[in-house]
């Protein structure tokens, strides 16, 4: 096995820990969600215990709750579970984002394996390119009597995935800054949507990668690959 084999393997096996990763984080987020929604609960709950009156409730309860024992019991053991979801939150997209970085370092140092330097400086432009015009890499010609054209047109994409997957847990990180007790019903809704279904990341590229090298790059073959 040569070291573009083993780059591309290792490759593979860093998109599929992602997917991993992704699949986690999302199962917290949900739980997450749900603890919120809890705690809103109780906190509504407890306030409409309190309007009830004393006529209602028993002498002890009512000194309970003038203790306010029965806010603090309730809502510690719910702020402690939205913590640790807040924790392993922030886990998920510190790790997700180490890994990324080192699959930049992989895609730059396959540049330099299989293409020549005219092919990694178009690469590098056109994936940091700042305008809003599309681009299609296909358009682009990548003339290098040593390499493998299929080996040229997997680490383009294999740099476009990164750029894709750099801007997710971008997003992520927003998601994560943002959550809190006071997140409402309907933030909690939008940010859980946009975590799981992944609006900057193209699910077709990720099921390609999610593969063999030699399944991948059959795959990727098909694609018509073109960003925004």
């Amino acid at each position: 096995m040569d070291r573009i084999e083993t780059e591309l393997i290792q490759f593979v096996e860093d998109v599929r820990s992602l997917e991993i990763e992704h699949q986690l984080s999302s199962k917290a987020i949900s739980i997450l969600s749900e603890s919120l929604a809890r705690y809103r609960r109780t906190i509504g709950e407890c306030e409409a215990i309190k309007k009830l009156g004393p006529s209602v409730l028993t002498d002890r309860f009512v000194k309970y709750l003038q203790a306010q024992g029965w806010h603090e019991d309730t809502a510690r053991s719910v702020t402690l579970e939205i913590s640790q979801g807040l924790t392993e939150l922030r886990i998920s997209t510190h790790n997700s984002r180490q890994r990324i970085q080192e699959m930049k370092d992989l895609v730059t140092s396959m540049e330099m394996d299989v293409s020549s330097d005219f092919t990694s400086k178009l690469l590098l432009e056109s994936l940091t390119a700042q305008d809003n015009a599309a681009f299609n890499l296909e358009m682009f010609k990548l003339p290098s009597a040593n390499s493998n054209p299929e080996q040229l047109q997997y680490v383009l994409h294999m740099g476009v995935l990164c750029q894709m997957l750099h801007e997710d847990v971008e997003m992520k990180e927003k998601i994560v800054a943002a959550l809190g007790l006071d997140t409402t019903a309907e933030q909690m809704e939008v940010y859980s949507s946009s975590w799981m279904l992944r609006p900057f990341v193209d699910e077709e590229i990720m099921l390609c990668f999610d593969a063999d090298p030699a399944s991948a790059l059959s795959s990727l073959s098909r694609i018509r690959l073109v960003c925004v």
